[in-house]
């Protein structure tokens, strides 16, 4: 169940917290499903802070890439699943020692995305130049254009979020401040040009790569 997966992630700091990060990010990344309505109906919201609560204790602490990528892809899901609100949504639960504010929650996925979108475009970009070219190598390149499309759309619901809050055309529980909204701005920017950056290099070895295979070198 939905809500005793998220008491667990949010409460427990041991490996079952990872286990059941898992779980939620597979229940929750199923396409359009009974559950999700079930979900948006649900009218306790204790449910929504614990996995607030775990998604920040993910990110702010030391844990490998994959798990980092496990809570992002939860955070993308919840958006989904909630509307892209639910980021900027002010549910705490009293006591809990994860509680930080709106404006720091959103800085804190957004600039966590920004950094495993920036590792993984660096992964990519060199994956050409490994020497070996097994079938593993070619899943875990696989692996990492996926998990670089869910960032990607985690991004782009943050846009979405952020313009709603910015038009005034959020919720009224939208408590983001403006000096957050413009550093969200900011942070977008520079991994949009990251990005554009990539794309160009990339056409610049496709170029390259077709001249040497017209002139036979």
């Amino acid at each position: 169940q939905v809500t005793s997966l998220a008491m667990l992630f949010g409460v427990l700091h041991t490996a079952v917290k990872f286990e059941s990060l898992h779980m939620l990010a597979t229940l929750l990344s199923q396409k359009e499903s009974p559950l999700h309505d079930a979900l948006r109906s649900m009218p306790s919201t204790i449910w929504k802070s614990h996995i607030r609560g775990g998604i920040i204790d993910v990110l702010q602490n030391r844990v490998v890439s994959s798990e980092k990528l496990q809570a992002l892809l939860l955070a993308e899901c919840m958006m989904s699943i909630l509307g892209e609100n639910w980021l900027s949504e002010d549910h705490k639960i009293l006591d809990n020692k994860n509680a930080i504010s709106v404006d720091k929650f959103v800085l804190l996925v957004l600039q966590s995305a920004r950094v495993e979108v920036a590792v993984l475009l660096n992964e990519l970009a060199f994956s050409k130049y490994e020497s070996s070219k097994s079938s593993q190598t070619d899943d875990a390149i696989i692996q990492k254009q996926r998990n670089l499309a869910i960032l990607f759309s985690l991004i782009e619901r943050i846009i979405k979020m952020i313009s709603d809050a910015s038009s005034g055309e959020g919720e009224p529980s939208q408590t983001i401040c403006e000096k957050t909204i413009m550093q969200v701005i900011t942070g977008l920017n520079e991994t949009i040009s990251l990005v554009l950056d990539f794309l160009q290099d990339a056409k610049v070895n496709i170029l390259s790569d077709d001249m040497k295979f017209s002139t036979g070198s």
